[in-house]
C-alpha cells in the first residue's frame, strides 16, 4: 500500500506505486503492507515491511502501533495517543517522544507483523 514514515514524512502512494507481495508468516486476509521509510523507530529498520489490519474505529489503535494516514495525506508508522482536542490524535515514537501533535486521522491500520528488510 506504499510507505509508512518512521522518521520520514511519507505521503500516500499513487496507484502506480502500489504493489503486491507474498503474505509473510502471520498475515491474514484483508491486511495490507507498508514499507518503512526513516529510522527513528528502533527496532524497526528502514526498508522493513509492516503488515497491518485496517480499522474503522480509532479506539482499536489507541496506545498501540499503527500506520495512520492524516487528512493532508501524510502517512506515519507511530504509536497513537489521544489528544486534548476532540477528534484529534498525537503520534509518538516507541521511546515516548512525541512527533506529531493534535492531528486528524483519515485512516488507520493496526500493526500486526514486522518483516526485516532483505
Amino acid at each position: 500500500m506504499g510507505y509508512g514514515g518512521a522518521g520520514s514524512r511519507i505521503y500516500e502512494a499513487s496507484e502506480d506505486d502500489v504493489d503486491f507481495i507474498d503474505a509473510p508468516l502471520g498475515a491474514e486476509p484483508g491486511e495490507c503492507a507498508f514499507r518503512i521509510r526513516g529510522a527513528s523507530m528502533a527496532p524497526f529498520s528502514e526498508g522493513g515491511l509492516i503488515v497491518a489490519r485496517p480499522v474503522g474505529d480509532m479506539t482499536q489503535v489507541l496506545y498501540r502501533l499503527a500506520v495512520v494516514t492524516l487528512e493532508d495525506d501524510r502517512r506515519f508508522f507511530k504509536r497513537v495517543l489521544p489528544s486534548s482536542l476532540p477528534g484529534r490524535y498525537t503520534l509518538a515514537r516507541l521511546d515516548g517522544e512525541t512527533e506529531v501533535r493534535d492531528v486528524r486521522v483519515k485512516a488507520a491500520a493496526l500493526f500486526k507483523v514486522y518483516v526485516e528488510p532483505n
